[in-house]
This record gives C-alpha cells, sequence and structure tokens, in this order.
C-alpha cells in the first residue's frame, strides 16, 4: 500500500558496499543525507530525461540525458554526507562544485537512491 512522501523529509544511505554486513548503516563509512523531491523537481527531471526530435517525413530519434539528469538530481536530493575523504585523508566539503569527487557510477547510485524513494510503501515506513 502506498503512502504520502513528505519532501521535507531526508534520511541516511550507503553505497551497497558501505553497507554493514545486516544491511544497516555503517556509521565509520561514507554515508550521505538524501531528501525526497518534490513533485515539481520530480516533473523536471522527468521532462529532462528525453528528447525527441521529430522532423517531417523522417523517422523519430531519441535521446536520453541521463548524466545531465542524475546531476540535476544531485542537486535537489543530496543534502549531505559524512565520512567522505580524499586520497590523501583530508574531508571532501559538502558543496556542489564536490560532486564530481564521487565516481560517476557512485553518483549514479546516489541518484538512484533519491528517486527511488519516491515510491515508499507502507511496508518501508519508519
Amino acid at each position: 500500500m502506498p503512502i504520502a512522501i513528505t519532501p521535507e523529509t531526508t534520511w541516511e544511505w550507503q553505497l551497497p558496499e558501505d553497507r554493514a554486513e545486516d544491511g544497516s548503516i555503517d556509521p565509520e563509512k561514507t554515508t550521505v543525507t538524501l531528501k525526497a523531491l518534490t513533485v515539481q523537481q520530480e516533473a523536471q527531471l522527468e521532462d529532462m530525461a528525453a528528447t525527441l526530435i521529430v522532423s517531417e517525413g523522417t523517422a523519430t530519434e531519441g535521446k536520453m540525458h541521463t548524466g545531465t539528469v542524475a546531476l540535476k538530481t544531485l542537486e535537489y536530493g543530496l543534502f549531505g554526507w559524512k565520512e567522505f575523504f580524499y586520497a590523501d585523508g583530508k574531508p571532501v566539503p559538502f558543496r556542489k562544485e564536490n560532486f564530481g569527487a564521487w565516481s560517476g557510477e557512485h553518483r549514479k547510485q546516489i541518484a538512484n537512491a533519491i528517486t527511488e524513494r519516491q515510491h515508499v510503501t507502507a511496508d518501508e515506513k519508519n
């Protein structure tokens, strides 16, 4: 059964490889703070995701803008991190400009965690 999503609600999330053996948050590993998207933000992301190019008498072409959508999803839904360090041991400050400190694969995983949270069921509520 679906339940209402409160966009102001935040939650902590970790990459699967950083979680404890039982799947819980490991406080000694990198943790991000995420926030649910508003309906307006979700609609903007959906609109950005695909562009259709239609010309009279020709086939329709489609383009997926997955990198742009993932980055915008992070801008909307990534609200902090802790235990995230550069190779020299210095902490990575939480700023939009530092989203590039994450690997492309990790940025996609975090963006997916934000968008997947848009579909919370009664079984998942706290």
